[in-house]
């Protein structure tokens, strides 16, 4: 694909890409939003002891199948077939084993709610099981408005779905609800729109050739998903169940922005960095550093807005005030957030350089630290634990970022100079905003939410576009277009 080509096609799939994690992301808050001012801490609690078990499966269900087929430069139907059958087969044991381990798990939590809980939860995994190809070849085929169409229409279904089980009175089993919802829907709504059907001829050079590449995903995915789902899991255990609802809610809001992020920058651009991975360096260098200043670009307000406009009066009256003390936990999550959301680009270029091998050593060695830091703070406090969590995260993206500069050749001083000045012009401008939520003391939160946002993106955008960031303009042009 030439140039022109791709730059054309990235901008499209950016647009619908934003468009569905921005649909699905105001869905989700408005819809989290109404089922919080329904349901309690603890019943989300109970999802968050588990969730270790749903998002390990998940990973071991996609086994990196998903990345390998986006990637895979002569993809045929053996290679499809072989994703397809090692899906099903995993996702059909893993629901097998963990139902009958359903009574373990309550019994280790010391929740006997959690054993029928559990086993609705689990669901998932046999839905899911029946979509992976599908969903990997729209991202393959970069088809965005597609998978827009597909998430939204799946979200608003299963949300209606928990809404309908909140009221009436199923607690826990409302948020599992919805979960199950999403997989069923999505799963019927990809078969109607993938053309592609299994067949049954395969070959063993297919799966070796995928496994290759998989198999390192695989196993950077398990250790990704132990340490990551590890902290409810422990708050759950060793705490109780209201701060694991606190912190599973928290963590559900604070990471809005991550999964905005790697929902439209990581869809998009794994696929327009593997349409150029065979050509010139000089080209792979600028679209790798075009796509650090997007990502940085976004993450930056997105996170920083969080963090400036979340406190207890705007949580007790959004929502109720038993959800108040989450107000840490946002904060703590949306800091990581910001390091987690800058490797999205670096964690893409090594994934389409084929270095999974470099991925999975810096996965462990985040992984192991944060493991490591969760088991010894336990004693001392949640906040400890998470202070650190901080902490491993700013070292993980320190790692990815070294190794892409090497292996793209990009100069320290030219990666700062493509994330600093966002991060400069965002500070300031939460800097002003913070004063204007304290100068506002007493006001309506939702008014003092909504002059906050404003000035930090009067600021922002206003600053970004007299220094000449050419995201900004380029967006304009963009919009200016359509409008024609």
């Amino acid at each position: 694909m030439d140039s022109e080509g791709l730059k054309r096609k990235s901008i499209v799939g950016l647009f619908w890409s934003v468009l569905d994690k921005g649909g699905q992301q105001l869905i989700v808050l408005l819809s989290g939003i109404w089922l919080a001012k329904i349901l309690m801490p603890e019943d989300y609690g109970l999802i968050g002891m588990i969730s270790i078990f749903t998002y390990l499966g998940n990973a071991l269900q996609e086994s990196g199948f998903s990345a390998a087929i986006i990637r895979k430069e002569r993809l045929t139907n053996d290679d499809l077939n072989v994703a397809f059958y090692m899906n099903i087969t995993i996702g059909v044991t893993l629901y097998l084993i963990l139902f009958f381990a359903s009574p373990l798990i309550a019994s280790f939590f010391d929740e006997p709610a959690l054993e029928w809980l559990s086993r609705v939860v689990f669901m998932m995994f046999l839905f899911n099981s029946f979509s992976v190809v599908q969903n990997a070849q729209l991202v393959r085929e970069m088809r965005f408005k597609t998978a827009t169409i597909i998430n939204s229409t799946s979200l608003i279904i299963s949300y209606i779905s928990a809404l309908y089980f909140a009221h009436r009175g199923a607690g826990a089993y409302a948020v599992a609800c919805q979960t199950v919802a999403f997989a069923f829907c999505r799963m019927v709504l990809l078969w109607c729109c993938s053309k592609w059907r299994p067949t049954m001829t395969f070959k063993r050079q297919s799966f070796s050739e995928l496994f290759s590449f998989s198999s390192k995903m695989l196993l950077t995915n398990i250790l990704n998903t132990c340490a990551c789902r590890l902290f409810p899991s422990v708050i759950g255990k060793y705490y109780n169940k209201i701060d694991a609802g606190l912190y599973e809610n928290g963590q559900r809001w604070g990471n809005m922005p991550q999964d905005f992020v790697s929902g439209t920058i990581a869809s998009v651009t794994f696929p327009a960095i593997s349409a150029v991975q065979r050509s010139d360096a000089e080209r792979m260098r600028r679209v790798c550093r075009k796509m650090v200043r997007v990502t940085a670009f976004l993450v930056f307000p997105l996170f920083m807005a969080i963090i400036v406009c979340c406190s207890k009066s705007a949580i007790s009256y959004i929502l109720k005030p038993e959800w108040a003390d989450a107000v840490p936990y946002i904060v703590f999550i949306s800091v990581a957030g910001i390091f987690n959301g800058l490797n999205t680009s670096n964690y893409n270029v090594l994934k389409t350089k084929g270095l999974s091998a470099d991925i999975l050593k810096f996965e462990v060695i985040r992984n192991l630290l944060t493991i490591i830091v969760i088991v010894a703070c336990i004693p001392l406090g949640i906040f400890y634990m998470m202070s650190a969590m901080v902490a491993v995260s700013l070292l993980n993206y320190a790692l990815f970022s070294y190794k892409v500069n090497r292996v793209l050749d990009i100069s320290i001083f030219d990666h700062l100079r493509d994330i600093v000045p966002y991060f400069l012009i965002m500070s300031v401008a939460a800097v002003v905003a913070y004063i204007v939520g304290v100068w506002l003391y007493g006001v309506n939160p939702i008014v003092v939410i909504i002059c906050q946002v404003m000035t930090m993106a009067i600021i922002y955008l206003g600053a970004g576009a007299l220094f000449g960031s050419k995201i900004i303009s380029e967006s304009y042009n963009i919009l200016k277009r359509r409008g024609k």
